[in-house]
């Protein structure tokens, strides 16, 4: 039966500054250390054994697709679309 206390390990192979090639990491070094969340190296980690600069990376978040009208006939066109048709 495995210890609950010992954490996963996982070796950089990579160019970054903040670790050395080779050395052997857990994810709450690897968070801290890359400014990216426990939760987000987990699912980026997962069935892995080594890390590299990829995923590293910081998550993007896309884009709301809300848009804005710009000029006077496109306020009131969206303001005559979200009306009611009854």
């Amino acid at each position: 039966m495995a210890n609950p206390n010992v954490r996963k390990t996982y070796k950089f192979l990579g160019t970054d500054g903040k670790f050395k090639n080779g050395s052997w990491y857990d994810i709450y070094q690897i968070a801290h250390d890359s400014n990216n969340s426990v939760y987000a190296l987990r699912n980026r980690l997962n069935r892995l054994n080594y890390f590299d600069d990829c995923f590293l990376e910081p998550l993007v978040k896309p884009k709301t697709l809300r848009y804005e009208p710009k000029t006077l006939s496109q306020k009131l066109s969206a303001e005559w679309l979200k009306r009611p048709l009854v």
